[in-house]
């Protein structure tokens, strides 16, 4: 095997495992793959051994096996001295660096192919929605192949997960200037109520999608589906904390309230999904209805 099939930057062994770059370093990071050999502060090289214990990490994972046991799995194997490949050492890397430099994809046209992808998707998910939007759909409209697409994303729930924001403004444009002018705490919580309830099985989904991110191995995906949520109900605990310390609301938990409100609008959802007949509007109404009598103080 040749020195130039031995070295890989982070980027070549995202395209050849698909595997996101934030994944292979969480691995590094949690001791499944052993630290790249690094000749700088951002470069570093990767090896044959990187790549076969990838491989062998997507199919124990695909088989159910949780982390923690397909690194002891790894560590047992090495111990027993069996090799995954070979491993560099920095003169392989030095010399190859004379010998050979790859060419790699100009940063400025990767960055504008991951901001098409996004926006993209971005609408696809909001006229087909999450469940009915394939991989394919958002390829094909752009004319690009599915490595491109795997080289920035891991999966459909990464990037729909990265879609939220610029949904979430397309979604709910003109109800976020309404609240935003508006002073009152309780008539806030009507108008994200009113804002909401006509995308209400879209932001279940949301809502779904950032639980299921905290539940990842991968911390940036994790802590991107912890944002999003929070983003979500931290608007909706201020609002309550300003009503309480002005009167109008009872000394209710505004962390807790704020779920509540939530699992209300899920429960809401899935009446709507079972009973076609229950209008919009009246489920609008009951949600109010629940939130006024919930908050307000009776004078």
């Amino acid at each position: 095997m040749t020195n130039q099939q031995l070295l890989y930057r982070i980027s070549q062994l995202e395209r050849l495992t698909n595997v996101m770059r934030r994944t292979i370093l969480f691995y590094v990071e949690k001791g499944l793959l052993h630290p790249p050999v690094k000749t700088g502060k951002t470069m570093a090289y990767y090896d044959y051994a990187h790549y076969r214990k990838l491989e062998f990490i997507k199919n124990a994972k695909k088989k159910g096996m949780p982390l923690a046991a397909i690194r002891k799995m790894i560590e047992g194997r090495e111990r027993e001295g069996y090799n995954f490949g070979p491993r560099l050492k920095n003169d392989l890397i030095l010399e190859y660096k004379r010998v050979a430099k790859q060419k790699q994809p100009r940063k400025k046209a990767g960055k504008v192919t991951r901001e098409r992808i996004v926006e993209e998707g971005s609408r696809i998910f909001q006229e087909k929605g999450f469940k009915n939007t394939r991989v394919n759909d958002i390829i094909n409209r752009l004319s690009i192949g599915k490595g491109s697409f795997y080289s920035y994303f891991l999966n459909k729930e990464a990037l729909f997960l990265e879609c939220v924001p610029l949904i979430f403004k397309n979604f709910f444009a003109d109800g976020w200037e309404k609240i935003r002018k508006e002073k009152d705490p309780h008539k806030r919580l009507l108008l994200r109520v009113e804002a909401t309830i006509p995308v209400i099985n879209e932001f279940i989904t949301i809502m779904h999608l950032c639980q299921e991110a905290m539940k990842e191995d991968d911390p940036n995906l994790r802590k991107l589906g912890e944002n999003i949520y929070r983003s979500i109900c931290i608007p909706i605990e201020a609002d309550i904390t300003k009503g309480i310390q002005q009167g109008i609301f009872r000394n209710v938990n505004p962390r807790l309230f704020s779920s509540i409100m939530i699992s209300t609008m899920e429960g809401i959802n899935n009446t709507l999904a079972m009973n076609p007949d229950i209008l919009i509007e009246s489920a609008k109404d009951a949600l109010l209805d629940v939130l006024t009598r919930g908050l307000i103080i009776n004078k």
